[in-house]
Order: structure tokens, then C-alpha cells, then sequence
């Protein structure tokens, strides 16, 4: 009878080490992820068209540097490191006569 208990007492240790330690551990859900939403990308294009000279010019030349710099002899009003003020129509086109979004 003595055998018999110590067997049994046995059997419930072992039962219980290898069943304890499983339910413990086991959830009902699986672990979450964070939520990362896909990437969204915008891409704007927007044109300006400078008028430089004529009547009514959208580009003015407001200051130029007084010392000489390797810039000085390029042609063409930009070429320098000038300021300019601009006073442009923004298109949504390359056109002239596409909608302006700004003025």
C-alpha cells in the first residue's frame, strides 16, 4: 500500500510539472503587432515664370555683391550672387495658361 501511495504521489508531481508550467504560459491571443500604416508620398510640382525685362518685369535686381567674384562675368541676370526679388505667378503647369494655384 505504501508503494502503491508513493507511486501515486509521484505521478502527481510529474503530472503537475509537466501541466503547470504549460497553462501558465498560454494565453488565449497571440501577441499584437503595432500598427504601421503604409507610407503615404506626395509629390508637388509647381512653376514660377520670371519675367525679366519689358514692361512689366517679375524679377528686379535689388542687390549685387561690391567685390569681384567668379560669378561676375556670367551672363544672364541669375548668374551672379545677386538678389533678386520676384513677384511670380505659381503655376501647376509649365504653361503660362495653366491654372495658377498663387499669385
Amino acid at each position: 500500500m505504501e508503494r502503491r501511495s508513493m507511486l501515486v504521489y509521484v505521478v502527481v508531481v510529474v503530472c503537475n510539472l509537466i501541466v503547470i508550467p504549460t497553462c501558465c504560459h498560454c494565453h488565449y491571443y497571440s501577441k499584437s503587432l503595432p500598427y504601421t500604416p503604409a507610407e503615404k508620398v506626395t509629390e508637388l510640382h509647381f512653376f514660377f515664370h520670371d519675367t525679366i525685362n519689358g514692361e512689366n518685369p517679375s524679377a528686379i535686381k535689388v542687390a549685387h555683391p561690391s567685390f569681384p567674384t567668379a560669378f561676375n562675368d556670367t551672363p544672364g541676370p541669375f548668374g551672379s550672387p545677386s538678389i533678386f526679388v520676384i513677384n511670380d505667378l505659381v503655376t501647376a503647369g509649365p504653361e503660362k495658361t495653366s491654372q495658377v494655384t498663387s499669385s
